[in-house]
């Protein structure tokens, strides 16, 4: 892959003849960020190499993660040791192909007193390290250089508080995003972990993208966004009357900034990286449009319809600029498609059809693309006691609204839900967490779990299946099949 953080070096010579160039030792040096970090987080390691020659001198390649020119061993006092591995191990972390790079003739110049700076994160490559001292050692391969480091891995801390998502390739494959914080020193904050979209047992990145905590009952979230894999992230979460908004690109902190809270219902990010949000103000739902992000104080406001107390509200943000919306009310069901790219904000058409009950579960996917562009397909549950499941395409060459299944709602507090080859719940019940399908059984969750950090996530078609990931009281996210 390219390089992870923004490469600084940008400083290479002009290509010199070969009888200008001297044969002259770089300046080679390996550091982590961080001498501490705890198990499961990333460990990025910068590589740093300097020409002190006052000529320019030929580096082999560059150092670029891409070529993989470096290969990284780590060994534990213990004994244990992972490596070598190189960008061929982390391109399988991230279920890619590796291509091998056709090196002959790919020669770079490094001129006179320039650095080259490129940073690589481990935790794809050599996997969660188990607490305790690890050397690190990093071969360059095409320098005849290994240079030595070191880190210290802790257990991980407890968490506080977490919310994810998945992200949907047109519909198949899912992408595994969790936010998370805890309060627990050194490394108090709120993180973005990814998985891996062919395993969640994978871990991509772990990183810290603020100081600030986000608390239990703070809502935080990653906003769902519209393509895959969005290369601009929003991760945010409430602090009394205000909202935060920690940004991401590529993986790596991108800023924060404060919105108000009052009335915020959910969020999403645009497919050019614009964040959506949507809010109840004076019972009306309203649509707010940052282009920049939310770092731009200005925000374009559209008012879509009625949205009282008990009102329900679930979204998908397009592939090409646009976000349906479904509306959920006692006895109806609205959709609503919006233009939210570059340009106006503006309708492009609402339905609705009657519903015969309140819903209490509302998802919107993408559904059949046909000459009209992309089309939303609408799953609601309604109902209290006897329920009844249905899927809804109002727009497109051929309209659906056809009912999935019926069945009896268990009794709790819906917690989540995610809608697979049946629809599964979590529940919550006199303290206790319990996991139903509908229609189908129910079973109780291993009280370790707390349902603040307890969420519903799915497996890319490759893998096939569900997946419940918790997080525990000690800090570590595990993940469990689900059965239909």
């Amino acid at each position: 892959m390219s390089s992870e953080h923004d490469d600084i070096s940008a400083l290479l010579g002009e290509d010199l003849e070969d009888e200008e160039l001297v044969t002259v030792d770089l300046e080679l040096s390996v550091t982590p960020r961080k001498e501490r970090v705890f198990q499961g987080e990333s460990i990025d390691v910068e590589l740093l190499a300097r020409n002190p020659a006052e000529e320019g001198r030929r580096l082999y390649l560059s150092l670029d993660p891409a070529n993989d020119t470096v290969k990284w061993t780590l060994r534990a006092e213990s004994g244990a040791e992972r490596g070598p591995v190189g960008d061929e191990e982390a391109a399988a972390a991230r279920g890619r192909p590796f291509d091998v790079v056709d090196h002959e003739g790919r020669e770079e110049v490094l001129a006179a007193g320039a650095e080259n700076l490129e940073v690589f994160d481990l935790l794809p490559r050599a996997g969660e390290l188990p607490p305790g001292t690890w050397a690190i050692t990093a071969e360059l391969t095409h320098e005849l250089v290994e240079l030595e480091t070191g880190v210290e891995v802790t257990p991980p801390p407890a968490i506080q508080a977490a919310g994810g998502t998945w992200d949907y390739d047109r519909g198949l494959d899912a992408f595994g995003l969790c936010a998370w914080s805890t309060s627990e020193a050194p490394h108090a904050g709120t993180y973005l972990r990814v998985r891996a979209q062919h395993d969640a047992g994978v871990t991509l990145a772990n990183r810290r993208i603020s100081e600030r905590v986000a608390g239990p009952e703070s809502g935080l979230r990653v906003a769902r966004a519209s393509r895959y894999p969005a290369q601009r992230r929003h991760v945010l979460w409430s602090e009394g009357e205000t909202l935060r908004v920690a940004l991401v690109d590529d993986e790596l902190p991108a800023g924060e900034h404060e919105l108000p809270a009052a009335g915020f219902l959910e969020a999403w990010t645009g497919n050019a990286g614009e964040l959506l949000i949507a809010r109840r103000v004076g019972g009306q739902l309203t649509l707010e449009r940052r282009l920049g992000g939310a770092e731009r104080p200005d925000a374009e406001l559209a008012q879509l319809c009625s949205f009282p107390e008990g009102a329900r509200l679930a979204g998908w943000a397009g592939c090409f600029g646009t976000l349906w919306l479904a509306v959920g009310l006692a006895d109806e069901l609205h959709l609503i498609g919006l233009s939210v790219g570059e340009g106006d904000l503006r309708e492009l058409g609402r339905h609705q059809r009657p519903l015969a009950g309140k819903p209490c579960w509302l998802e919107v996917r993408r559904g059949p693309e046909d000459d009209e562009g992309e089309q939303a397909a609408v799953f609601a549950l309604y109902g209290e006691g006897p329920a009844t499941l249905t899927r809804w395409i109002p727009v497109g060459e051929e309209p659906v609204d056809e009912q999935l299944a019926e069945g009896t709602l268990p009794a709790g507090r819906l917690h989540d839900a995610h809608l697979a080859r049946r629809l599964h719940l979590l529940l919550e019940r006199e303290g206790e967490l319990v996991h139903a399908t509908f229609p189908g059984t129910t079973n109780a969750l291993d009280d370790r779990f707390s349902p603040a950090w307890t969420q519903l996530v799915r497996l890319s078609a490759k893998s096939g299946g569900e997946l419940l990931v918790r997080g525990t009281q000690a800090g570590r996210f595990e993940f469990e099949p689900l059965e239909d």
